[in-house]
């Protein structure tokens, strides 16, 4: 390699590590992992001691009143990966209230699960009343009044299978919405 390649290189490698410390440090700043370098103390002519905030130190510390600028703390490479992965987790994490396994805060599966419930209860009231108001070929011309068994219980059958269907699928949603849930940990 020649000599000017290799000085090239290495400039632009200082320059790139360089860039990477700076973001590195800006980082730890701003995660509160500083330290304070304080100012000097100016003496003005008349033997006065000041200590304020300039450009080059932009705080002012009120317990100590003198002004400070902030430097990165030194840590090792470990450390900081340490520190960028624990962030990173911490980001990560979402608080989610636990749901207690028979309760559900799904409102697509609660409205599910009050229909099936509805044609559930609905079906046997109604077949109760179709059970005794409906007439039947026979009945009709005996003049007989009897309880129609076959109707009530077509009726029963039907809105049972119909409500448990409803409560089966609201199930289901309420499952998929709990595992969306744990994958969303």
């Amino acid at each position: 390699m020649s000599e000017v390649v290799e000085k090239y290189i290495q400039a632009k490698e200082a320059e790139l590590a360089a860039k990477q410390q700076a973001k590195r440090n800006e980082h730890l700043m701003k995660l509160g992992l500083y330290e304070k370098e304080y100012a000097p103390d100016k003496v003005d002519n008349e033997g006065n001691v000041t200590n304020l905030p300039s450009k080059e130190y932009p705080f002012y510390d009120q317990e100590v009143k003198k002004a400070y600028k902030r430097v990165a703390a030194t840590v090792t490479d470990e450390e900081y990966q340490r520190i960028c992965e624990l962030e990173e987790a911490l980001k990560n994490e979402t608080i989610i209230v636990p749901v207690k396994e028979n309760e559900s805060y799904n409102v697509i599966a609660r409205s599910l699960s009050t229909i099936g419930w509805f044609f559930i209860i609905g079906g046997i009231i109604a077949g109760f009343i179709a059970g005794i108001t409906t007439e039947t070929f026979v009945s009709y011309f005996s003049k007989n009044a009897e309880f129609q068994w076959t109707v009530a219980i077509t009726y029963w059958v039907v809105s049972f299978v119909s409500g448990v269907l409803m409560l089966g699928v609201a199930e289901i949603i309420n499952i998929l919405d709990r595992i969306n849930a744990k994958l969303k940990l």
